[in-house]
């Protein structure tokens, strides 16, 4: 047997034993059940030619077996949304063969340096693709070497966690990447102008730190950018006005920051806006300009909570989409009703 698969159909208990002797399964999948018990210890050995590890969204616990490393023509293992707990063995680098690895959404852990060791060691994995970090408990400060992970890496997310430090020096290096996700974790400081070099990026998420100063001008380089997300943190300055560059931008989330002086017109000019902007919760003064109504697709407006006056341009009512409008706060004698009849 070559193929185990059994996919969505929610089955439950545990693997039988036999099905981990199978030693010529390449493919060993059951996303999506209710699977219970613990990956064998030795499962690395007794599926020597095992390719694809798929056991993601069920509920095994303990910890990641460390013979995996064993199985030498791994390409993707995908353990997300399980109750894994303990540390990431420190010999996957040995996974020549890895392009996906999943470990999100379980109970991992990291704590001093040596326990980090996982990222070095995956730096020897020169095709890996997708490196899922997310919802673990993962603590203390990046090790450097995360910046000479493959090169060929896409997606790297880490969000829900409780990481702190700095965005590391050399993050540049991945170039390919098009989704990098570092929100909800204790990272502190500021944005490298570097990160401008990340421009296949679709996505940029660092919302829910502590984040602070200015947005570096070089953010505006990231002209694939679909969703940038920086609320929540403790930026300071204006809004950068290259952000006119980001023509692909959906979404734009900026609110619960440090932001003063007048909103940017160039950020009216980006029609690509879809999903929602949201400048809520800063320290912005002026008014809406007419060049509001360039923004004819956006569903969600939010400038609430700021220092907003003066009156509303009749240009609202070109944003013919719009289905939510927060503008509390807004020191204004006009109707609001005027404009979205």
């Amino acid at each position: 047997m070559r193929i185990l698969q059994c996919l969505h159909q929610w089955i439950s208990g545990l693997i039988p034993s036999r099905y981990f002797n199978l030693s010529s399964l390449q493919h060993f999948a059951v996303s999506v059940n209710q699977l219970t018990g613990t990956l064998p210890q030795d499962i690395g050995l007794t599926l020597p030619n095992l390719e694809d590890l798929l056991v993601d969204v069920n509920q095994f616990h303990g910890p990641i077996p460390i013979s995996l490393s064993n199985a030498s023509r791994l390409q993707v293992v995908d353990l997300d949304t399980n109750k894994f707990s303990g540390r990431v063995p420190l010999n996957l680098g040995s996974l020549q063969n890895l392009r996906n690895l999943n470990l999100g959404s379980n109970k991992l852990r990291a704590r001093e340096a040596e326990d980090w060791g996982f990222i070095t060691s995956l730096t020897n994995c020169s095709n890996l693709v997708v490196l899922g970090l997310n919802n673990n408990n993962f603590t203390g400060v990046l090790p450097s070497s995360i910046a000479n992970l493959s090169s060929e890496l896409t997606w790297l997310v880490m969000g829900g966690n409780q990481i702190s430090g700095g965005i590391p020096a050399g993050i540049e290096n991945l170039v390919n990447l098009l989704v990098l996700g570092m929100d909800q974790n204790h990272f502190t400081g500021a944005i490298p102008g570097a990160i401008g070099k990340l421009q296949w990026l679709n996505a940029l998420d660092l919302s829910e730190n502590k984040f602070s100063g200015q947005i570096p001008p070089s953010i505006g380089n990231l002209s694939k950018l679909n969703e940038l997300q920086l609320g929540k943190n403790e930026f300071w300055g204006s809004i950068p006005s290259s952000l006119r560059n980001c023509q692909n931008l959906e979404a734009l989330g900026l609110s619960n920051n440090n932001f003063s002086g007048t909103i940017p017109i160039e950020v009216f000019n980006i029609t690509s806006l879809s999903k929602y902007l949201d400048l809520s919760h800063n320290s912005l003064i002026g008014t809406l300009p007419m060049q509001i109504g360039s923004l004819t697709n956006l569903g969600i407006l939010d400038v609430s909570e700021n220092r907003l006056s003066g009156e509303i341009p009749n240009e609202l009512g070109d944003c013919q989409v719009l289905e939510y409008l927060y503008m509390e706060e807004f020191k204004s004698q006009d109707s609001i009703h005027t404009f979205l009849k």
